[in-house]
């Protein structure tokens, strides 16, 4: 659970919740309770697609259920029909930062290939339902968020036992990399079994695209910048795209140690910077 912050005072995250203290996304805007309005004021906007997503512990609250909450599937039946009435597409995300806590205290997040067992059942729940009000989906919102230090706690769930400042959450690669890669394998299942059993559905994915630039037009901060490029963002869209994984990121994973110890997922390819 995340609290509020500041410029001047970090979020927290707590373990429980705590009295007195303000955790943003637990009201936020309130779509639970005024969905109608707020989608009969996009239409009034001409808005015809509303990206959205399901929240996972509405439909398994642990992650952990044999069976899935039904009045969290019932409120987004309303909300589907809601648009439908205006005539907006939803585009629906199924995981958008908000793992399951107790999958994070459990499994430490996606770091535990349990998760994508739990993912699919998730997935294959929500696909039935849906079918018919919802077409296009999206399986993570900016998977990419693993490369990085901050998917830590925003995408991977990787902080099991951690309670404190956001800034002060301990980062490990190992752990972010093996939970981005059983991200990969989770979206690819649940993707080929889309496909399979509901042909119409459109499935997509959607990357956290943070544009940089080389700081001079030296060749050496040329390349720099491509491969940041590359292993930040460029790998995802290849992944998702052609089930492929570039030789640039390859070398990274080679050069960061981000390889199990039984040998699966090793790059086995030497760092450019040592050849």
């Amino acid at each position: 659970m995340c609290t509020n912050g500041s410029h001047k005072v970090p979020k927290r995250v707590t373990r429980t919740i705590l009295p007195d203290t303000l955790y943003p996304s637990h009201e936020a805007i309130d779509f639970y309770h005024h969905y109608e309005e707020d989608i009969a004021l996009f239409a009034e906007m001409g808005f015809k697609c509303f990206r959205t997503s399901i929240n996972w512990t509405r439909i398994f609250p642990t992650g952990m259920e044999e069976e899935p909450n039904e009045k969290g599937l019932a409120f987004y039946d309303k909300v589907f029909d809601c648009c439908k009435k205006y005539g907006i597409e939803p585009l629906v995300t199924i995981s958008h930062y908000e793992l399951p806590f107790a999958l994070v205290e459990k499994y430490n997040g996606w770091e535990g290939r349990e998760l994508i067992e739990l993912f699919e059942r998730y997935c294959h729940v929500i696909f039935e339902r849906y079918q018919g009000k919802v077409k296009y989906w999206l399986t993570f919102n900016e998977i990419n968020a693993g490369t990085m230090p901050m998917g830590t706690i925003l995408s991977t769930g990787t902080f099991r036992g951690f309670e404190g400042p956001i800034n002060e959450v301990p980062d490990k690669p190992q752990e972010r990399f093996q939970a981005l890669h059983h991200q990969f394998l989770a979206s690819a299942k649940v993707v080929k079994y889309a496909h399979e059993h509901y042909p119409e559905y459109k499935m997509g994915n959607m990357i956290c695209f943070i544009l940089t630039y080389p700081l001079t037009c030296n060749p050496d901060d040329i390349v720099l910048n491509q491969e940041t490029d590359e292993r930040v963002q460029l790998v995802l869209l290849r992944c998702h795209g052609s089930r492929r994984i570039s030789c640039l990121c390859k070398e990274h994973l080679g050069e960061k140690g981000n390889h199990r110890q039984d040998g699966r997922g090793r790059c086995g390819h030497p760092s450019r910077r040592n050849r």
